[in-house]
């Protein structure tokens, strides 16, 4: 008589990192319409989200944690415009279901001082 053990494959479950990603990738098209209406000067018309410097910090003392991801700004013609980072305050960091707040560069000031430059 033969005997033979089946393998099962264990699926992985997503990472607590990994989930938090999703949220705001789940987001993206929300987060991209903040960024375009606080610049609406700048004709931004691609969005790059650096998901890999996703990062969890605080932007300052007394402040609470939030997630932080590097972006690009792209114009219709494909230049970079600028880049900077954008921040995100879930209402539970660890299990997110929805964004309380969100805070970025302010993208018109800074092309200001360089054409100003």
């Amino acid at each position: 008589m033969l005997v033979a053990t089946i393998g099962v494959n264990k699926i992985s479950e997503p990472t607590e990192k990994e989930n938090q990603i999703a949220f705001l990738k789940e987001h993206e098209e929300y987060l991209t319409k903040y960024i375009k209406e606080r610049n609406p000067q700048i004709n931004i018309a691609i969005i790059k989200y650096d998901w890999e410097s996703f990062r969890i910090e605080d932007s300052g003392a007394f402040t609470p944690k939030m997630y932080i991801v590097d972006i690009e700004l792209y114009s219709i013609d494909k230049n970079e415009i600028d880049g900077g980072a954008i921040q995100v305050l879930p209402n539970n960091l660890k299990k997110p279901t929805k964004i309380e707040e969100i805070a970025t560069n302010d993208f018109e000031e800074a092309m200001e001082e360089l054409d100003d430059g």
